[in-house]
């Protein structure tokens, strides 16, 4: 069985997007195993049978809003990276894309996060196609000549490590901090390094 199973109408579209928000709603704050299918539909407003219709258990709605979320993030950030010239203006604005995205969404980190404890497949998962996608970015800029490496996944888990965690303090942790600065200051040390060739201090 697929994760949803999609509805035909418009009316039924409405109940799956209700029960997924109720999902998101319960789980960023009770987490995922004080969360029960009746708290999610009685949030949704919809009876219980209605959430079997679309889902198979309280598992397939988690993993549907994890999977959604990594869909949601990489589409927002690629439309924000597409008119970069380079690799260094593409990493620029992907960054500011996503430290702004976490703050209007800091429900994301609480809920992926999560499924270290659930079920270690769907973290494992959601990294790997996030990684993915970013080695098929860089690969491009390679062949452009922009960049070089030698192993692209592991550079491609060194940048995501570097969203991941300037997202989690400048995005959910300290929220005040001009982004645009903390993004000038990430990339040219990612660019320009750490060993003193910075000219832009």
């Amino acid at each position: 069985m697929d994760l949803v199973n999609q509805p035909f109408t418009e009316k039924g579209q409405k109940t799956l997007d209700a029960l997924v928000e109720a999902s998101r709603r319960n789980f960023y704050t009770k987490g995922y195993y004080k969360t029960t299918v009746k708290d999610i539909t009685k949030d949704a407003g919809v009876s219980v049978g209605a959430f079997y219709l679309y889902f198979e258990d309280k598992l397939s709605v988690y993993k549907y809003l994890v999977t959604t979320y990594g869909k949601f993030i990489r589409a927002h950030i690629s439309e924000r990276i597409k008119a970069s010239d380079s690799r260094k203006e593409a990493e620029r604005a992907g960054l500011v894309a996503y430290i702004n995205l976490v703050r209007e969404n800091p429900d994301i980190y609480n809920i992926v996060w999560e499924a270290l404890y659930i079920d270690k497949e769907i973290f494992k998962d959601y990294y790997r196609e996030f990684s993915e996608s970013y080695i098929r970015q860089l690969e491009k800029s390679k062949s452009n000549g922009d960049i070089t490496y030698r192993d692209p996944e592991v550079v491609s888990f060194l940048l995501m490590g570097m969203h991941t965690f300037i997202g989690l303090r400048y995005g959910t942790l300290d929220t005040k901090e001009d982004v645009e600065m903390i993004a000038d200051e990430v990339i040219n040390v990612l660019f320009d390094g750490l060993s003193g060739n910075n000219t832009n201090q």
